[in-house]
């Protein structure tokens, strides 16, 4: 093999490995951005996410501990021995003044062991009134073990009795509540949540339009709890997700985009583009050097098309 044919080829090698050399580099670039891309966008849902999380640990536990507050008032009334009925008053002014402090409260109740007396607002909530928690074939078990565990448990959301849905935190009440055993069951207090409120006041049924999102954890029940919001099938995907963390319970939140996730960046396109440009251009300067001949440029001094160059070189002695 001649040399002038050994040059050319090793020059048209050298293109084709700077041209292999220009796509891969591009190709890592793009992929390089596309994973860029990805982790932007689940940034983007988990601070929103987060934000929903925090809002709805805020109104719940808020409300939730609110709550607590009447527990404490009703163990401070009864702790002379007194009766529930005894105290309705100051109990309706309290409950008054939680209302407004707090506008997705729709209502509070308190039984007298475990027969509902008092409702407030009374008027919205007549339906309640007289109800034997004993007599609610799928609450009762709840209630029972609130009874038994001495902890507050949360029910729902749930259609409620006097209409609507809502969310209930139940908390039992004794006459000792510092004690583990032993203090006399007075009965239960329950906060009960406007759920649609709910969702607009944290901004959920908004979020809603942005976003793909479901809740698990019915009745706070958590991973074993059922979905009550959203399509179940969110759970079994690559969504955001996280805990959403309350008194008596916990929820299972997760979202993703309405479309599904984008691995794709816009600019991969361009690049990719970009990138086979280059190639083409070293695939056609190869094709160029394997076109026209290799020629002397001096004695001893093989070039590549000298500025010089005459065809009829190729022919010349020596060439």
């Amino acid at each position: 093999m001649s040399r002038p044919l050994i040059r050319r080829l090793r020059l048209i090698l050298v293109c084709l490995l700077v041209a292999v050399c220009g796509q891969l580099l591009f190709s890592f670039l793009v992929r390089t951005i596309d994973e860029a891309h990805y982790a932007r966008q689940r940034l983007e849902v988990i601070n929103r996410l987060g934000e929903l999380r925090l809002k709805l640990e805020q109104r719940l536990n808020t409300a939730f501990y609110v709550s607590r507050g009447l527990e404490m008032l009703i163990t401070g009334l009864t702790a002379d021995g007194s009766q529930l009925g005894d105290h309705w008053g100051e109990i309706r002014q309290w409950s008054r003044q939680a209302a407004v402090d707090l506008p997705y409260v729709s209502s509070i109740g308190l039984s007298d062991g475990y027969v509902i007396r008092f409702a407030y607002p009374r008027e919205a909530n007549k339906a309640v009134l007289g109800v034997d928690y004993r007599e609610l074939d799928e609450q009762w078990p709840a209630i029972r073990r609130a009874v038994q565990t001495r902890e507050p448990v949360v029910a729902g959301p749930l259609e409620l009795i006097q209409g609507g849905t809502g969310i209930i935190c139940r908390i039992p009440l004794f006459t000792d509540r510092l004690q583990q055993e032993g203090g006399r069951f007075v009965g239960i207090v329950s906060m009960v949540l406007d759920y649609d409120q709910l969702m607009k006041l944290t901004g959920l049924t908004a979020l809603r339009d942005e976003l793909a999102i479901a809740i698990r954890g019915l009745d706070g029940r958590g991973v074993d709890g059922e979905v009550f919001l959203g399509n179940t099938a969110l759970f079994e995907g690559d969504s955001v997700r996280q805990r959403v963390e309350f008194l008596g319970g916990n929820w299972v939140i997760v979202a993703k985009p309405p479309s599904g996730w984008s691995y794709e960046s816009p600019y991969s396109r361009g690049l990719n583009a970009l990138g086979l440009l280059v190639s083409l251009r070293w695939w056609v300067a190869h094709c160029c050097i394997w076109r026209f001949p290799v020629c002397n440029s001096g004695p001893g001094r093989p070039g590549i098309l000298p500025a010089n160059w005459n065809p009829a070189c190729a022919s010349a002695p020596g060439s």
